[in-house]
């Protein structure tokens, strides 16, 4: 078959969220089928400033398609449109404004859908909240499977959601929990669906503690390893770890590893 993969950022160096999953199924995929992906020149999520040349490019073998973002994201029209939207009534068009704001915003790649969308067996798009997927997905509904990479959080309320998610010919679900949460805004079961999860390489097996006490980690320590951003729930962890302090928990130690989006609390029990 032949398959495009859309997705928001595409790159050998994105080691989590949906660019990761996207960029391990690509791999495999290929093996049996031709695979592309067509994405945008965006290396940043927060800004969507172009970083990659635009055009035609492989990464680890697999061709990529990249298009340019004709306008970067005004981080404050963006805040100001998610509260009206996600706490007030707000009307359709101004639901769909929020997919247009929160980008990224790739005109040609769109283009590309509707002048060669044709030519691919299946088009798959990963999340559902960028505007990639919220665009695309109409325009090649007959072949579209989507991949929405759902959370329970204010977007998914949004009620533009409930005709958007029927549109596809097919879903890939990450935990029954997601597909449930998603039908439920669907209002229907959705089919045909698939739950196939993330996949892990083997671990290598154990570094000594050298690795660790090299940088001052201790014996006792909770990691965290991802995007240090209030979108995964941070916050909530700063909140919960500090609460375990309080009540008895003084010799564990909070190590976070990921690039941080917000502020990391100063505290001698929190490493970043």
């Amino acid at each position: 078959m032949k398959l495009a993969l859309v997705i928001h950022r595409y790159g050998a160096d994105f080691a989590g969220g949906s660019e990761a999953h996207c960029r391990q199924l690509a791999e495999r995929l290929r093996e049996r089928h031709e695979v592309t992906v067509l994405t945008t020149c965006a290396r940043d999520y927060v800004t969507w400033a172009n970083h990659y040349p635009q055009g035609r490019t492989e990464v680890n073998g697999i061709p990529v398609l990249r298009f340019p973002v004709t306008r970067e994201r005004d981080l404050k029209a963006f805040a100001d449109l998610s509260d009206e939207v996600f706490y007030r009534s707000a009307p359709a068009d101004r639901q769909e404004a929020w997919f247009r704001e929160n980008g990224p915003q790739a005109p040609a790649l769109l283009d590309h859908l509707r002048q060669h969308g044709a030519e691919y067996d299946l088009v798959l798009f990963w999340a559902f909240r960028y505007a990639n997927s919220y665009f695309g997905v109409p325009i090649v509904a007959d072949r579209a499977v989507l991949v929405p990479t759902a959370e329970a959080d204010p977007a998914i309320r949004l009620d533009v959601l409930e005709d958007f998610f029927r549109k596809p010919v097919g879903y890939l679900f990450l935990t029954p929990e997601e597909e449930t949460l998603v039908a439920g805004r669907a209002g229907r079961a959705l089919e045909p669906r698939a739950i196939i999860g993330a996949g892990l390489d083997p671990a290598p097996d154990a570094p000594g503690r050298d690795v660790l006490d090299t940088h001052g980690i201790p014996a006792n320590f909770v990691l965290y390893l991802g995007r240090i951003d209030q979108n995964k729930g941070c916050p909530t962890l700063f909140e919960y770890f500090a609460n375990h302090l309080r009540d008895g928990g003084a010799d564990t130690t909070l190590v976070l590893a990921g690039p941080a989006t917000l502020p990391v609390p100063e505290h001698p029990r929190i490493r970043s």
